[in-house]
């Protein structure tokens, strides 16, 4: 398209699309899992295949991705999903001859045999190489940008569970019958699923960013690429770890068939119980992805695989059954849970390095020289497995741990080559460690994960005000999203649930943004929120704020400039509050002196105690005064009290009065009495021995307030009056 975007765009038309994705990728996982991987090294073993021989087969999982350049002039002619679902058929073709391996007259010849083995694997994984030569394309238009961690740990979640399945079943099957004819089966299955994953492919729509990507020739986009440091290292890294991975994941096998003395059927439940690690992955990958980045979860994947390493090296080789089931199993789960992740992860981290221009191209160079390392691996760590074992004095369990111990300090170093990856603006690799070990964090990103999935302004309601009760750094990009909402209701809950978070200057640019948008809806809100985190950066909303017709808005306005102490604004805050006649803005501009501590506002405060002013905002008045002259915290109670019952309030003054002079004592005694008496008894104690609050002529304001009959009648201005005389007098 002209304008760049993708030709999937609406999401009932992209769930369409991964709907059908998803069908192919279960059946294509349940094809793959009966067909190659395991199932192969197993089966070449039972026919008494050495090392180096299992360490070819697996190297052609790998070496077939040299096919890929075959497939891209074919991508760039025919399409990626037609290229990709004809040889996705083609793979599943090429593997019929093996069926011919389980007959007797095929069997009784060794040599044959192996052939037709090596023929069948090299023509899957050939085909498959030319067939994934536009995967990225298509990858990349199903997942899309959004949630693109969640959806790729979708489809591996989904390809595993039902593959796992499959394989349990293999596995019943080779425990009652570990003959060849049980392997034909199961290989026949194998193919028959391929050919229906193809089918599910081919009905996918072909994706526009693929006519793009053609037309970018190959060499100059793999130059610009490698100039890109993010994609550089990853390739770097991705070379460093498929190397160790091909070393290492058939070769366990071979371990616990050696060393442990499994049979078939006990491989094929241990394997098993990797699924579930490979299942345990995609749920927290999904989960974290796209909050924590992939780099972090890169670097915890890489580091689950080289722990999972440490039983081969130090476990016993003999000893009850249950521990020789147990050391395969926790190390088969484990070194799932960390290899399909690293996988994921680079996956992930791919697309957010490159543009979906460069997908063709650049996937193909991705998927090469994964091919390439691969192979090193598998062909490198059978001859080395085979060379401890038959040219050492090590044998058995003791050269096996050599072996692993080495791969160990690989794997060290795959966890080390992590940490160089570019930052592409997700998490730390220390502060997402500390997510994955909070309960509140992963309690966030539960909550997030259901915001994602709402579908009405109720739902994100309830999920936005859960988010509020449990404060992470991680919700905080999704509730600044949710400000984008066209719905009054869920803006007010994320400005609300907001305040409970970390903020920083992204919170800031959009709550300065909200303040300045959104004025009589939710303005008033986000400048509450700057106030209460303190957000400075957003003071010059804030300001322009000052001059809007929403007075709710103003006032809030009003009393967060005072939290930022911003003495800038003090002075417009002021001539506001002086000339408005709205409670509201009265209210929150006395909360504002009192905040600032403002001395200089005392008399504005007290001109604005008017008979027309409501009795709750001259008690607003009073109490912003004493908080200003500094006596806030004393007065509040008394104040209270007095409210309540006029006695009460009084009693509490005296008993602060007691070594006081007695006129002090008896204008408290008079301030509920004749409104007369007390001005004469005020104007004594204020001209003799004044109340000194530095900055400010108390005496002279309350004194000319008194002259006034109209504000001398408000007995609880009187009652400030006697406290301010008790509270801030001299001693006695």
């Amino acid at each position: 398209m002209a304008d760049g975007t993708e030709e999937y765009q609406s999401s009932a038309q992209l769930a369409r699309i991964r709907r059908r994705y998803y069908a192919h990728s279960v059946l294509n996982g349940v094809s793959f899992r009966l067909l190659a991987g395991n199932i192969i090294t197993l089966y070449a073993l039972n026919l008494g295949a050495d090392n180096t021989l299992v360490g070819v087969l697996s190297s052609f999982i790998h070496i077939s991705m040299l096919f890929l350049l075959l497939g891209r002039p074919l991508v760039n002619r025919y399409g990626a999903v037609r290229i990709q679902s004809i040889f996705w058929f083609t793979r599943y073709v090429v593997m019929l001859p093996i069926l011919l391996t389980v007959f007797p007259g095929i069997a009784a010849n060794r040599d044959l045999t192996f052939a037709l083995l090596a023929f069948c694997v090299l023509g899957f994984h050939s085909a498959k190489g030319i067939a994934l030569a536009g995967q990225q394309t298509i990858l990349g238009s199903v997942v899309g940008e959004k949630g693109r961690g969640a959806v790729l740990s979708r489809i591996q979640s989904l390809n595993t569970t039902v593959s796992t399945i499959a394989w349990l079943l293999v596995g019943f099957a080779l425990s009652r019958d570990p003959s060849r004819a049980v392997y034909g089966a199961t290989f026949f299955v194998g193919i028959l699923s391929g050919v229906f994953s193809s089918v599910a492919l081919a009905s996918i729509p072909e994706p526009s960013a693929n006519a793009r990507d053609a037309s970018a020739p190959f060499l100059p986009s793999v130059k610009a690429g490698f100039a890109n440091e993010g994609f550089r290292r990853l390739m770097a890294l991705l070379f460093t770890k498929n190397v160790v991975l091909g070393m290492t994941g058939a070769f366990l096998i071979v371990q616990f068939k050696v060393v442990y003395g499994h049979p078939d059927a006990d491989i094929v439940y241990i394997t098993l119980i990797g699924s579930m690690g490979v299942i345990a992955m995609a749920a927290a990958a999904g989960l974290l992805m796209d909050r924590v980045g992939a780099r972090p979860l890169y670097f915890a994947f890489a580091t689950i695989a080289a722990i999972s390493i440490v039983p081969t090296v130090f476990g016993p080789a003999e000893g009850p059954p249950l521990v020789l089931w147990l050391i395969p199993s926790i190390v088969f789960f484990l070194y799932n849970v960390g290899a399909t992740g690293m996988m994921n992860c680079s996956q992930d981290y791919l697309f957010a390095v490159i543009s979906p221009q460069e997908r063709l191209n650049l996937g193909i160079v991705y998927h090469i020289i994964a091919g390439i390392a691969g192979f090193i691996g598998s062909v490198g760590g059978g001859l080395t497995l085979d060379a401890i074992l038959t040219r050492t004095a090590l044998t058995g369990a003791a050269g096996f741990r050599l072996y692993f111990g080495a791969l160990f300090f690989a794997l060290v170093l795959v966890s080390l080559l992590v940490t160089r990856l570019p930052d592409i603006g997700a998490y730390s690799i220390m502060n997402a460690i500390s997510v994955l070990f909070s309960p509140r964090e992963l309690r966030a990103v539960r909550i997030l994960s259901r915001l994602g999935r709402s579908q009405n302004v109720d739902d994100e309601q309830k999920i936005i005000r859960a988010l509020g009760r449990s404060p992470s750094r991680m919700a905080v990009d999704d509730l600044l999203t949710k400000l984008q909402s066209p719905s009054f209701a869920v803006r007010t809950e994320a400005l609300t649930a907001l305040r409970l978070h970390p903020a920083d200057h992204h919170v800031a640019k959009a709550l300065a943004k909200e303040v300045t948008e959104h004025h009589f809806t939710t303005a008033h809100i986000a400048a509450e929120t700057i106030g209460i985190k303190r957000l400075r950066e957003a003071a010059p909303a804030l300001r322009s704020a000052l001059e809007s017709e929403d007075f709710m808005l103003c006032g809030k306005a009003m009393l967060a400039l005072a939290e930022l102490d911003d003495r800038k604004s003090l002075p417009r805050i002021r001539e506001l509050f002086e000339s408005s006649a709205n409670p509201r803005v009265i209210i929150h501009g006395a909360r504002a002196f009192a905040t600032f501590g403002a001395v200089e506002t005392v008399a504005p405060l007290v001109r604005k105690l008017e008979p027309t002013i409501a009795p709750f905002v001259r008690d607003e008045i009073i109490l912003a005064i004493a908080e200003v002259l500094g006596m806030g915290t004393t007065f509040y109670p008394a104040y209270l009290a007095f409210v309540e019952r006029h006695l009460a309030g009084t009693a509490e003054l005296l008993d602060r009065t007691v070594a006081s002079r007695p006129d002090i004592r008896r204008l408290v005694l008079e301030c509920t009495g004749d409104p007369g008496i007390f001005r004469r008894t005020a104007q004594r104690v204020y001209t003799d021995t004044p109340p000194s609050v530095p900055d400010v002529d108390l005496p002279g304001i309350f004194l000319e307030a008194l002259s006034n009959n109209t504000i001398l009648g408000l007995v609880r201005f009187r009652f400030l009056v006697a406290a301010c005389a008790v509270l801030l007098g001299p001693p006695p």
